[in-house]
């Protein structure tokens, strides 16, 4: 508790110099602890560089790749840089991609449902995604076509892969005792859209 007391003071005080020292000694004497990783991704963010910021999380990964807390809210930064108002990755294809592992990974280390709702989240914005790019192609050529049932393909894809996590959510929800919050029955409603409009898309 005294260096976490130390490490926040320091922290507050923007006393750089203090806040490595007392970090270093925090990992030194307790490793097990995932906060000075934390700390560390944090002193980073403040900075305002996106790319330093995730190279962090990655360091930090690979000190403690089983931490959820990482996992997660490194997938959350991503997923806000890709779908938000944050600064675009600069290869957006390989966010989307890292976004899916680090949930994935989450979701086997998450007591919750948190993980669960943001891969659902994620792969129907990757539907969406695809949709968005299908109409684009106006041309009627023959490889006009082909392009745009590959899009139609893969948006499809990500549909279906939305459906066991959204219906995962649903479960999880029902089990709970009423009255849910307000946060939960937002997602709740989240994902009965998502899967009201998956299901409208195909047919069924």
């Amino acid at each position: 508790d005294v260096y976490l007391f130390l490490a926040e003071r320091f922290r507050e005080e923007k006393n750089e110099t203090a806040l490595n020292e007392i970090i270093a000694k925090g990992k030194k004497l307790y490793p097990e602890n995932p906060y000075w990783n934390q700390l560390e991704i944090d002193k980073v963010r403040e900075s305002g560089d996106r790319s330093a910021l995730f190279a962090q999380y990655d360091a930090a990964l690979k000190e403690k790749p089983n931490d959820f807390v990482t996992n997660f809210n490194y997938a959350i930064e991503l997923f806000n840089s890709v779908y938000g108002q944050e600064e675009k990755p600069a290869d957006i294809p390989a966010a989307k991609q890292k976004i899916t592992s680090l949930l994935e990974k989450a979701i086997t280390l998450d007591e919750g449902i948190e993980a669960t709702t943001l891969l659902a989240n994620h792969y129907y914005n990757l539907a969406a995604d695809e949709s968005d790019e299908m109409t684009k192609i106006k041309g009627t050529k023959a490889e006009d076509i082909a392009a745009k049932k590959a899009k139609k393909d893969k948006m499809m894809e990500y549909l279906t892969a939305t459906i066991p996590y959204a219906e995962a959510v649903l479960a999880y929800f029902d089990k709970l005792p009423d009255p849910l919050t307000g946060s939960q029955k937002g997602n709740y409603r989240i994902m009965l859209n998502h899967l009201s409009d998956i299901y409208s898309t195909k047919g069924d």
